[in-house]
């Protein structure tokens, strides 16, 4: 399995191991990233400590993003469902809905429910209109 396609392509399917074990490098790497925000807690002069931990909230919301989707996306496909069908995981409509009265554990609480969804949905058996079953 290229990388490349793993994070960046959207066409194809992705099954439920290859989907949970890159969201859990995607995690190790915003672990890493959450180390440097800590890194800048204690080494950045206190007048600048919001705008620089602000830049690193900024930095891992669009990393995730940028990774999930077509993570999201093939693993939709899998299923026989669009993939278009993940697009509200992009963080435009979620910071719309807070922006508009729901709370950010609620938007949180729904980025995470739909991604268990993701990982527990069963994936079509055989070949389905987006190509064949991916290898394990």
């Amino acid at each position: 399995m290229d990388l490349y396609w793993l994070f960046f392509g959207f066409r194809g399917r992705l099954a439920r191991k290859p989907f949970w074990l890159a969201l859990l490098l995607i995690l190790k790497g915003l672990a890493i990233l959450s180390l440097f925000g800590f890194w800048l807690l204690l080494n950045v002069a206190w007048f600048s400590l919001p705008y620089a931990l602000l830049d690193v909230v900024v930095v891992s919301v669009a990393v995730c993003s940028v990774l999930v989707l077509p993570l999201c996306a093939k693993r939709l496909q899998d299923s026989d469902l669009p993939g278009y069908l993940a697009l509200p995981l992009l963080p435009g409509p979620p910071v719309l809905l807070w922006w508009f009265g729901a709370t950010a554990w609620g938007v949180l609480r729904l980025a995470l429910f739909t991604i268990l969804v993701l990982g527990i949905l069963p994936s079509s058996t055989g070949d389905n209109r987006f190509g064949a079953p991916s290898r394990e």
